[in-house]
């Protein structure tokens, strides 16, 4: 959780031009986002290339070595996720918070939890 993203500042870019094929340089920043955006989008390959990639509407239409990874898994347990999905008590919740380590202070503060819109206030000495 100390990591800290790293980030490419660009601050120049040689450009071709798709009809000349003149490279160009360039320090305007929104002539560089938009290319670094477009460049990302299409993973740096022409759009030409993109548009050549099939789409497939129907699992029977992939190529048959991918089929077993997209087609519906009919084995697991209609139970298997049940305990992932009953709510979270407060001796859970009490249990986890009492175990984490103690480099920083919880004091107090406001949990809020994904399945109603209430907040639980946690004391730092339970």
């Amino acid at each position: 959780m100390d990591c800290k993203p790293r980030t490419i500042y660009l601050d120049r870019l040689i450009i071709t031009d798709p009809t000349t094929q003149i490279q160009i340089l360039t320090r305007c920043p929104d002539t560089i986002v938009s290319h670094v955006n477009k460049h990302f989008q299409t993973l740096g390959q022409s759009a030409h290339k993109l548009e050549s990639i099939p789409i497939y509407k129907s699992i029977a239409n992939i190529p048959s070595r991918f089929k077993d990874i997209y087609c519906h898994i009919s084995h697991i347990s209609s139970n298997t996720y049940d305990s992932v999905l009953l709510p979270i008590t407060i001796d859970e919740l009490t249990e986890t918070i009492s175990s984490l380590p103690i480099t920083k202070p919880l004091a107090f503060q406001a949990l809020h939890t994904k399945t109603s819109s209430t907040y639980i206030m946690i004391s730092s000495n339970l």
